[in-house]
């Protein structure tokens, strides 16, 4: 008769091999994966070759990026040729529902604003924050993303060529997002009115350490191979065209004001297509949390493109190209970058994350490193 305490010491022991077992099977999936990821991202980078409108930056073929510079990060300091305005001028565009405007006035303390413009999306009443507001009511569709393309769209083509077009949210206080990093809205416009004509809000401020993932999740287990990487603004536009989400909840407590479903039918590509912009290839960069500033030039080089988007936006009130729309915005208001500063940025880079582990943040380049071999 066998002993009850020796079987079910040997049950735990056969249950822990199993699970060392399944854990190694995972573990190794998790690294073929991304060894198959990293060589995809080092195959043979190339310019955009539709350039519509769009404005090549003249970077000096000299310029080499590093991880020092910023560009891989999200700063574009080290492409600007001229220096920057002290203080440039700014119009502000600022998509509106229903929170408090309070926290305007101090924000701006300082800045050189020139007009603000406040796109009412939900019916409500806007209040009186500065005497050169002006208020439009806009349908309610598309969320953020519809105020800030319908300003786009309809910029005049007489505005000041140096007034930087700041593009911000009601719920801009709420800095809920804790993978990225606040800029001051100072840097940001001198940024934006510099060279490169873009400059984004907020940028990856993140490390992969495994307290901040579910434990033997996928994403714990790709953690091992890259604990402590830095996360890049750029991203393997291949893995970016895989963003699909079924449904999404707004960390803002914004419910859905219609029927409409969210995910639709179209997709990242078709969604690309629909907008006749050239998904860049091989990376692109992604400015995420609704605040970002562009020269007048830059909007009007992809007026078409915002024409088109807002009609696209039109489909309801919480639906997936609003997420689309944010993950096109840097690319759509960039210079296109000389081939061999796209290939640098790449070479910087130890891998990606990959769609098939998260949709959040998929593609976006990690691991920054100048002694990575270029070979």
């Amino acid at each position: 008769m066998s002993n009850p305490t020796h079987t079910k010491r040997y049950s735990k022991r056969i249950t822990s091999l199993c699970l060392a077992i399944s854990t190694s099977i995972f573990f190794l999936h998790g690294f073929m994966h991304h060894a198959k990821g990293r060589r995809t991202i080092i195959e043979s980078p190339t310019s955009p070759t539709n350039t519509a409108s769009r404005t090549f930056l003249d970077a000096p073929t000299n310029y080499k990026p590093s991880c020092a510079d910023g560009l891989w990060h999200g700063t574009f300091g080290a492409l600007n040729a001229d220096s920057y305005f002290t203080n440039p001028p700014v119009s502000i565009a600022i998509a509106f529902c229903e929170h408090s405007l309070d926290w305007l006035d101090h924000l701006l303390q300082g800045l050189d604003v020139r007009n603000i413009t406040v796109y009412s999306k939900c019916g409500n009443r806007v209040p009186n924050i500065l005497n050169r507001t002006n208020k439009v009511e806009l349908r309610n569709v598309g969320r953020v993303d519809h105020a800030y393309v319908y300003h786009m769209a309809n910029l005049p083509e007489g505005t000041d060529p140096d007034e930087v077009q700041l593009f911000l949210k009601d719920t801009y206080p709420n800095h809920h997002q804790v993978q990225l990093r606040r800029r001051s809205l100072q840097d940001v416009i001198q940024e934006a009115a510099g060279t490169t004509g873009f400059s984004c809000g907020s940028i990856p401020n993140w490390l992969n350490t495994f307290d901040r993932t579910t434990f033997l999740s996928k994403t714990w287990f790709h953690t091992g191979f890259n604990y402590g990487s830095e996360w890049s603004a750029w991203h393997v536009s291949s893995e970016v065209a895989k963003f699909r989400l079924k449904k999404y909840n707004s960390a803002g407590g914004y419910a859905a004001r219609d029927d409409v479903d969210f995910a639709g039918n179209l997709t990242f590509e078709n969604w690309f297509d629909a907008l006749k912009l050239p998904l860049p290839h091989p990376v692109m960069p992604v400015c995420y949390a609704g605040t970002f500033a562009a020269k007048p030039k830059n909007i009007f080089a992809s007026r078409a493109v915002w024409t088109t988007m807002l009609k696209l936006l039109e489909r309801g009130d919480n639906v997936i190209e609003g997420h689309y729309a944010e993950r096109t915005y840097a690319v759509a208001l960039m210079p296109y970058l000389p081939r061999h500063v796209y290939e640098r940025i790449l070479h910087l880079s130890r891998g990606f994350r990959m769609f098939s582990y998260s949709a959040d943040f998929c593609g976006l380049l990690y691991g920054c490193s100048d002694d990575i071999n270029e070979g």
